[in-house]
Formats: structure tokens, sequence, C-alpha cells
């Protein structure tokens, strides 16, 4: 008890001496409290919250904080984070108010989803709609309020029968005549331990979840879209692309190469890992431009492979974007057969291709590749001028281990080439003085055509 109490007096001066980038004032460090990370709050307006006995609980404080939390960055959220690893949650510790305000790493397994919802006016005022309502059992056995803006779409169709293990940080705000602590989040990070039908969770993307790959993301993911890698994406992707370059074990069982599939149903395929057999035609590295994410996941840079997939009974017919069959100048429908390119992402490349300073460069290399399917984006494809004008490109990306074996296959050398010059030229002088020959002949034979068939001498 003692030692318990000698710790939060420790701590509790060091989380609030925290100082927020920017926050110097006349040459002072600002102290702040983890919530004036949050804007628009006032201590009058938190003791209301913490006074209110009506639960669940539409206080305008609690649907303040939760809308401006989507603006509040992960990195800014860590410098305040209370990691359970240093400091157990439990009732000793919730029953402190001197803890309401601060964040904490919550770990534990979701059991229930509610919905909260809002009316019309203060939806539109705030940009929500409704609340999130979920009830966590924590690694301590304590069961808590964690109230949100977002948790993974498929749990709201068995809100009530969960037991799906989460991970997020979470502000204390009150705890509940019951005991219950109320905490809230953006989103409740989700990490399933066990594959579920129901819930579309497979052996890969356990693996993605036991490697550290956070699966509520998957619901941002925008399919055909025009940018590779949009924005809300960014997290999902360098965490699975982080985790395939420092993960040495055991991979998932592969599927077989689906190109039709992720094609045509994509849903149905993310985060799946597939082995994929193809010759990558280029390679391009990729520079992680934000200072933040390039400390945060230790990554540079990393490698685009457009690989061609061969198969001769791959028949992939393009469409425009209603749908409708591409035709092209002599009416016939445009298909893509026996062979498709796919984008695939690595951070490493084999030995046998060096890619040295340059940003790109055009090769010939045979695969043979690990992958987990992302998305499918759509581009504009240079063989798109038809009769019926432009048209868009289905593309699928996926994620990749350094390939599993790779064979270059050279290009021509200068003495190959210098040998196809000069046999070109010889040819093209042998069938230029054939065809001189040719029309000399021909010549020859017309004037002797012309002659007259009597001649009359004169002696």
């Amino acid at each position: 008890m003692i030692e318990r109490l000698i710790f939060r007096m420790m701590l509790l001066p060091v989380a609030s001496i925290m100082v927020i980038a920017g926050g110097i004032a006349n040459g002072a460090q600002q102290e702040r409290r983890p919530m004036d990370l949050i804007p628009g709050w006032t201590d009058e307006s938190l003791e209301g919250f913490v006074a209110e006995d009506i639960w669940p609980s539409r206080h305008p404080l609690l649907i303040n904080l939760v809308a401006r939390l989507r603006n509040i960055s992960a990195s800014s959220v860590e410098r305040y984070l209370v990691s359970t690893a240093d400091l157990e949650i439990d009732r000793e510790l919730l029953s402190d108010d001197a803890w309401h305000g601060y964040f904490f790493d919550l770990q534990g397994n979701a059991i229930s989803v509610q919905q909260i919802k809002l009316d019309k006016e203060l939806a539109e005022r705030v940009g929500l709609d409704r609340l999130l309502l979920t009830t966590v059992e924590l690694a301590s056995g304590i069961k808590c309020q964690v109230v949100s803006d977002r948790v993974p779409e498929i749990w709201e169709t068995k809100p009530n029968s969960l037991n799906e293990f989460i991970r997020c940080p979470g502000l204390l705000l009150k705890t509940l005549d019951d005991g219950r602590p109320v905490f809230i989040t953006e989103r409740l990070g989700w990490f399933p331990k066990q594959v579920s039908q129901s819930l579309g969770v497979s052996d890969s993307h356990v693996w993605l979840s036991n490697h550290g790959v956070d699966l509520s993301l998957l619901d941002l993911l925008e399919m055909k879209s025009v940018q590779p890698i949009n924005r809300q994406e960014t997290e999902l992707f360098l965490q699975m692309l982080s985790t395939v370059s420092n993960v040495d074990s055991v991979t998932p069982q592969a599927l077989e190469q689906q190109v039709v599939g992720w094609l045509e149903a994509p849903p149905e395929h993310v985060g799946k890992f597939y082995r994929i057999d193809g010759h990558v035609r280029r390679v391009t590295r990729v520079a992680v431009e934000d200072p933040a994410l390039r400390q945060r996941y230790d990554l540079e840079s990393y490698f685009q492979l457009d690989v061609f997939i061969e198969h001769p009974d791959l028949v992939v017919n393009i469409v425009d974007e209603q749908g409708k069959p591409v035709l092209d100048n002599d009416g016939y429908p445009v298909t893509y057969k026996g062979q498709y390119s796919v984008m695939v992402f690595c951070d490493q490349l084999p030995d046998e291709l060096k890619l040295g300073n340059e940003l790109s460069q055009n090769v010939n290399l045979e695969v043979s590749i690990g992958c987990f399917y992302l998305k499918t984006i759509r581009h504009k494809n240079f063989r798109s001028r038809t009769a019926q004008g432009e048209y868009w490109k289905d593309t699928p990306m996926l994620v990749g281990f350094p390939p599993l074996k790779a064979k270059l296959i050279p290009g021509p050398t200068w003495p190959y080439t210098l040998g196809v010059v000069l046999s070109s030229g010889l040819l093209g002088l042998f069938l230029f003085y054939a065809w001189r020959f040719s029309r000399q002949d021909q010549a020859g034979r017309k004037n002797s055509s012309e002659l007259p068939e009597k001649i009359d001498l004169d002696f």
C-alpha cells in the first residue's frame, strides 16, 4: 500500500509536467494536463459530468470530447499514456479522483456494444449521429464502459455476443455508482485471438493480429480508389509493412493467387495471405516522407514491385466506370488473357536485384512471394485509347515478405546487341540488292517483249 502511494506521488508530477510541442510561453514551458490536448472543456463541465447520475449519458462534455479525439494525433496521446504494465488498473486506482482525465493503455475483451443515438440538432453541431458504448472486461477482471466514435463494423452485426480482444488508449472520465469506470477513445483497436467465421476472421487475420496489426483499420480501406494509399489507410499499410519486414517466423498457410477475385470481390480477400508467382518488370523506391512515421516504424523507404502474373486460363474482362464492357476499335471486348499485373510492396529486395541509388529500374525477375492482399486501386492505363475513349484499369495491391525465390533473367548484352544490329544490316542490304536485281530483270524482260515480230531488210 505504501509503495503504491509513493509510486502515484512520483508518477502524477511527471505526467502533469509533460509538455506539448509549441506550448512555450514567456520563455517557460507551459504545464498541461492530458485533457488539455482536447479543446472545449472546462473544470466545471467535467465536474458536472462526474456528478451526473444518468447512464448511458448524452452529456455535452462527453459528446464533445469523443468528437474532438479524432483530431488528436497518436503521438500526442502516447506522451500521456499511463501503461498498465507500469500501473495496474484496479478498483483502488479508479476510485482516486486524481486520475480522472488521464489516458490509460486499455487491454481486455469487448463483450457487447450499444448505440447511443443523438438528436438531429446535436448531431449536426458535433458531426456525430451516435456514440458507441462498449462493455470491456479488463485484464484485471474489472468491467468498464468505453465510449467511442467507432468500433469494427462487423461487431454491430453481433453486438451482444462478442468476446474480442481490444487495445486502445482510454481517457478516464469518471466511475459510475456501480464501480464501472468510464473511458473515452476515438476507436477500439481490434486484435482477434481466434478464427471466427461469423466475424470474418481467418488464420491470416489472427496471424496479423498476433504480430501487432490492428484489424479495426481494415474498415478504413477505400476500394477502387485512384490514390494508392490515402491518408486514412497509411497506418494500416505501415503496420502491415513493418510486420512482414521484422517478423522471422512461420507465415500463415498461403492460398492460391486470386486475380479475378481481387478484382471482382475485393472485401472478401482483404488481409488474407496468398502466394504469387510471376515476373517483376519494374521496381520503384518509395520514400516515407512523414518524419513521425519514419521514426515510429523505423522505415525510411520501401519498394513497389510491378509483378506480372501468368496463367494460361486467366481471362480478365475490362469494364468502364459503369461496369459496361469496353470495346476496341473493331467493336470487340477488351480483355487481358493469360497475364495480369499486380503491385507488391516490401521493404527488402532479393540479393539478385540491386537498385543502388536509382529511384526505379526496369528488370526481368522471376519471383515467388508470400503476400497479404490489401486493396484494389483504379488508374488510367496506357492501352485505354479505344473507340469509346479512355478506360480505367483495376490493379490489386499486396504487402509482401521478401521473395521466397528470385531468378534474374538477364537482358541482352552489348555483344549480342551489336550482333543483332550487324545481322539486321546485312539482311537489309541483301534484300535491297535482291529487290534491285528483280527490278532490273523485269525491265529487261519488258524491253525484249516489245521487239517487232518481223523486220524488213533492204539490200
